[in-house]
Parts: structure tokens; C-alpha cells; sequence
């Protein structure tokens, strides 16, 4: 329990104090979303796993570093719905997290995007190409 006291700190920390912040404390003490593993969730497969996408944006007046959070059930699910919001996120700044890794290793939406474009097969592949929103000097690997 120890662990998820820990881990849903960190996920504030990303998002900061608001409304939402109850509903991700109870989530992650529930551990219906990430933390230590349910029996079956190391079987599930990719389609089936939940998502945790904690995302930095830009609202409608310009100010950037919004932040908010979004509960996906799904690889290409998580992959379509950023793909929506790509325009308005920082995808440096922001993370993705499945329900059965911890939180260290929380990846960038970049890191996440260029995974998923190189192993969807070819009938899935459209025009879209994250380098096309690789702006800026950042280093994912921090």
C-alpha cells in the first residue's frame, strides 16, 4: 500500500492541486489503475489494459502548462485519442502510463506515439507522423 501512496503523490505532483485530484487518489488506492498488478492484468492483453495519459496543454487563451489526466482502456484506444489532441499537448512533457508498469517507468506521449506508429500493421497507418510534432530541445530519456 506503501507503494500507491507513493505513486498517486507522483501523479499529483505532474498534475498539480484541483478537482480531479480526489478522483486519481481514490483510483490509484483502489489500484484500478496502476500500482500493483490484479491476478489477471499480466495476461491481459495490450487492447485490454488500462491507460493513465497525463497531458500539459495549452487552453484557449494560449497559457500553456494546463495540465489534466485521461483514464483510456486500450493501446490503439489511448494511440486515437491522442492522435486527436496532438495539436494542443506538449508530448515531451507529457506522460503515459499502463496499469502494470510502475511509475518509473512513466514514458513521454512522444516515445509512446513513436512506438505505436512503428508496430501497427499497414491497414491501421495513415499520413500521421509524430516528428511532425517534435518540436522544441527535449530529452525523453530524463
Amino acid at each position: 500500500m506503501k507503494g500507491i501512496d507513493i505513486m498517486s503523490k507522483e501523479v499529483i505532483k505532474i498534475l498539480g492541486p484541483n478537482e480531479r485530484s480526489e478522483k486519481i487518489e481514490k483510483l490509484l488506492s483502489e489500484k484500478l489503475i496502476v500500482g500493483e498488478p490484479e491476478s489477471d492484468s499480466r495476461i491481459k492483453g495490450s487492447e485490454d489494459r488500462k491507460y493513465l495519459l497525463l497531458y500539459y496543454f495549452s487552453d484557449e487563451k494560449g497559457e500553456e502548462d494546463q495540465k489534466s489526466f485521461e483514464f483510456i482502456i486500450g493501446r490503439m484506444a489511448t494511440y486515437k485519442f491522442i492522435k486527436s489532441i496532438i495539436e494542443d499537448i506538449n508530448i515531451h512533457k507529457s506522460k503515459v502510463l499502463v496499469e502494470t508498469v510502475t511509475l518509473n517507468e512513466l514514458i513521454s506521449v512522444y516515445e509512446f506515439m513513436k512506438h505505436i506508429s512503428s508496430i501497427i500493421e499497414d491497414d491501421d497507418k495513415d499520413s500521421f507522423d509524430i516528428e511532425d510534432y517534435n518540436t522544441g530541445d527535449y530529452d525523453d530519456e530524463v
